[in-house]
């Protein structure tokens, strides 16, 4: 299904690859062994910010309160069902178990 969009494609639009210049796509910032191109250090320092500005944002609302709650370990102790202490317990908290149909 790709090859046949895309031989569709070429041949509505034709062949001709064009070229975006942009300030940041060429120049790169040398960091003595190895270059560090700013077309791929500007979407990661943007998205570093971004994920900087969500926890921030999550951090200091309400947002984040169910995910908070569930950390907190008094409060897990307070809602964690408690498990039964005997086996009788046990066993009056089983479904009662239904006959398999009679074999015709």
């Amino acid at each position: 299904m790709l090859f046949i969009t895309e031989v569709t494609l070429v041949l509505i639009f034709g062949v001709d690859y064009r070229t975006v210049q942009a300030p940041y796509i060429g120049p790169s910032l040398n960091m003595g062994l190895f270059d560090l191109p700013f077309r791929l250090l500007v979407p990661f320092l943007v998205s570093m910010v971004m994920v900087v500005g969500l926890q921030i944002f999550l951090s200091r609302t309400f947002v984040d309160a169910p995910s908070r709650r569930a950390q907190d370990q008094q409060a897990l102790r307070l809602m964690a069902p408690t498990r039964p202490r005997s086996s009788a317990s046990l066993s009056a908290c089983r479904s009662p178990r239904l006959p398999w149909p009679a074999p015709v």
